[in-house]
């Protein structure tokens, strides 16, 4: 695959791991505010949405699963977070002007790790549409208690 064309891929992959990060906050900050609703008379809650704004994706799958039972969607999840930095040093080293090409190959494991990226795409599409269908069933419960 010539250099463009790996860029445009990378670039593609790295929009969508933002949408998955996106939809882990979306459910944590959700799973927040509908407990915060159930005991902000009793107890003190004050995590929220904001809480997460520069949370890593690695620390989110691990407070997503404090929150959720769905062991294969994050067993899928934790599968596909080493890839993500793949990806992201990858295209990092691609917008690197300053590097000729041949250093590029030889930088954080570029030749022995290569990235299928067809594959790549197909797994995260389907992890999003399961953490979809997670954030579907999360505001029903909030629209039961009015929210």
């Amino acid at each position: 695959m010539e250099q463009n064309q790996q860029w445009n891929e990378n670039l593609k992959l790295i929009a969508l791991f933002q949408v998955l990060e996106v939809s882990l906050k979306l459910y944590i900050g959700a799973n927040y505010l509908y407990i915060n609703e159930k005991v902000r008379k009793e107890i003190v809650f004050k995590y929220s949405f904001a809480d997460l704004q520069n949370v890593p994706l690695g620390r989110l799958l691990k407070i997503f699963a404090k929150f959720n039972h769905n062991s294969e969607l994050q067993k899928k999840l934790n599968n596909i977070i080493e890839r993500r930095n793949l990806v992201a040093h990858r295209s990092m080293i691609l917008s690197s002007e300053s590097m000729p090409i041949n250093l590029k190959k030889l930088t954080v494991g570029y030749g022995e790790n290569p990235i299928d990226y067809v594959e790549l795409n197909k797994e995260l599409l389907e992890c999003q549409t399961m953490l979809r269908a997670e954030n579907l069933r999360l505001a029903t419960l909030l629209e039961e208690i009015g929210l």
